[in-house]
C-alpha cells in the first residue's frame, strides 16, 4: 500500500465542501435582480388572463377588474367584485424589491375586451423593466 495513488474520501469531501461554499458566496453576490421581476410578471399575466377568463363567462355589467396598487414595496394587484383568482386568493404582493406602476384593468361580458383601450402595466427591479401589456381590442396580455 505504499505505492497508493488518488485521494482519499476525506480530500474529496472537503474539496466538495468548499466548492459549495465559494457557490453559496458567488450566488449571494451577484443576485436575482431581474428573476422577481420576471416571476411578478408571468404571476400578473397568468392573473389577468384569469379575470379575463372570468368575464367571458359570467355576465356581469360591470366587468371584471383587476385593481393595480403601485405602493411601491406594499404594491401589488387584487381581483375586485367578490371573485377570486383561480388559487382562491383574492390579491397579490410583490416580490421584495419589485414595484409596479399602471392603471386599473377591467375585462368586458362577452368578449373579454379592455373597453378602455390598450394598457401598459410597468414591472420594475433594479435595472430590469418589463411591460404587461393588455391590448383594448382583444384582452390579449403580454410581456414585452
Amino acid at each position: 500500500m505504499t505505492n497508493a495513488k488518488g485521494f482519499t474520501v476525506i480530500e474529496i469531501i472537503a474539496v466538495l465542501v468548499l466548492i459549495g461554499i465559494l457557490s453559496a458566496v458567488a450566488v449571494s453576490r451577484v443576485g436575482w435582480t431581474s428573476a422577481n421581476a420576471y416571476s411578478d410578471a408571468d404571476r400578473l399575466v397568468a392573473d389577468l388572463r384569469y379575470a379575463q377568463g372570468i368575464a367571458m363567462k359570467q355576465p356581469v355589467e360591470e366587468g371584471v377588474t383587476v385593481n393595480i396598487n403601485d405602493g411601491g414595496n406594499d404594491g401589488g394587484w387584487q381581483i375586485a367584485g367578490g371573485f377570486r383568482f383561480a388559487d382562491g386568493e383574492t390579491a397579490r404582493g410583490l416580490r421584495r424589491g419589485v414595484s409596479l406602476e399602471g392603471a386599473d384593468v377591467t375585462f368586458s361580458y362577452p368578449r373579454g375586451n379592455v373597453s378602455t383601450g390598450t394598457q401598459n402595466i410597468i414591472v420594475r427591479q433594479g435595472g430590469t423593466t418589463l411591460n404587461v401589456i393588455v391590448y383594448g381590442g382583444t384582452g390579449y396580455v403580454e410581456i414585452q
